[in-house]
């Protein structure tokens, strides 16, 4: 039998392997038996990364209020310096910061075409967020190409969330201005029957494990009921919540578990703030507790979709001869339900 000779070559891959081997063991031992050594080296990594580029957030920012045409341009230049990053990269939260103050600086500047680019940037990161898919098409809405563009994206998004307010409204504006009214026209109605419940914010303390959500149903025309339970390590004192934008509440009561009596802040507190704190009778031990919601909103409408019809868009719509009376009159019934 021809023994089998292993050249150099055959040495140095079994050496690296035994040499991956061991790093791997290595990591492994260091981040079962030193927590603190790893954590510590992640952050250095991570800094050693992101620092180069914050630095040229910050010097951009300062550089700003004597000179914003100077700081757009740096901004632009670290956009395109983080174009390799993508969605779940650890850039990807720079990136939002640069593109939306730098989208938002270069509006006002009147750079239009820097903006757009932004605005489209935001968008590539993240197709499911709804406020750069909101920007990136109202900026390249400049033409007509832009405008069918912008139609299309949003379409399905309005179909699948009526009453999304910043959709649905730059939806409504744009089928308006490609003489589309009837189209317009059933945006708003859609909005206005979207029976989908909206997300409350609902929290009980500082760390980010304290909150969870929910979802009131429609009870009436105006009213909304919930049902939502806490798990609190900590005696519970206080909750918080937070309508989506565009809510104007009238009262709101919170019942704790079975018991009668209900507890809510005053009409005062509830035109001043946008987030509505409700103090318990006395602190609740930690554990699982179960609260019921009842909320009455000040108008079966929501705020924008009434700022909509009682506006600028209302009053074109009204004014538009292409619009049939059928449909004139279908506006006309849903103005109504602004009073």
């Amino acid at each position: 039998m021809t023994p089998v000779r292993i050249g150099w070559t055959g040495h140095a891959l079994r050496a690296l392997s035994l040499a991956a081997g061991l790093a791997c063991t290595a990591g492994f031992v260091a981040w079962r038996t030193q927590p603190d050594l790893v954590h510590a080296l992640d952050a250095e990594i991570r800094r050693a990364y992101e620092e180069p580029w914050l630095n040229r957030w910050n010097e951009a920012l300062a550089l700003q209020p004597s000179d914003p045409a100077a700081a757009l341009a740096r901004l632009d230049a670290l956009g395109r310096d983080l174009g390799f990053v993508r969605e779940l990269d650890r850039g990807a939260v720079l990136v939002r910061m640069v593109s939306q103050h730098a989208a938002a600086l270069a509006e006002g500047l009147g750079s239009l075409d820097s903006a757009r680019w932004h605005a489209r940037r935001l968008h590539e990161l993240d197709d499911r967020d709804l406020g750069a898919l909101v920007l990136h098409c109202r900026l390249s809405a400049h033409d007509d190409a832009g405008r069918t563009e912008a139609i299309r994206l949003l379409r399905p998004v309005v179909q699948r969330f009526p009453g999304h307010g910043p959709t649905a409204q730059l939806l409504a504006v744009l089928l308006l201005s490609a003489g589309e009214p009837g189209e317009a026209l059933a945006v708003l109605e859609a909005a206005a029957d979207d029976p989908a419940p909206a997300q409350w914010d609902v929290r009980w303390g500082a760390h980010p494990e304290e909150q969870c959500w929910m979802l009131p149903v429609a009870d009436g025309p105006t009213g909304l009921a919930a049902s939502v339970t806490v798990e609190h390590g900590a005696p519970l004192a206080e909750l918080t919540f937070t309508p989506p934008a565009g809510t104007t509440l009238q009262s709101l009561q919170v019942q704790v578990q079975d018991r009668a009596e209900t507890l809510g802040p005053d009409a005062a507190q509830l035109a001043q703030a946008t987030t509505v704190r409700v103090a318990l009778p006395g602190p609740l031990p930690a554990g699982r507790t179960r609260f019921t919601v009842r909320a009455t909103r000040a108008h079966a409408l929501p705020d924008w979709l009434r700022a909509a019809l009682q506006g600028d868009l209302g009053r074109a719509l009204a004014a538009t001869p292409a619009l049939d009376p059928a449909r004139r009159e279908r506006l006309v019934r849903l103005q109504e339900r602004c009073r």
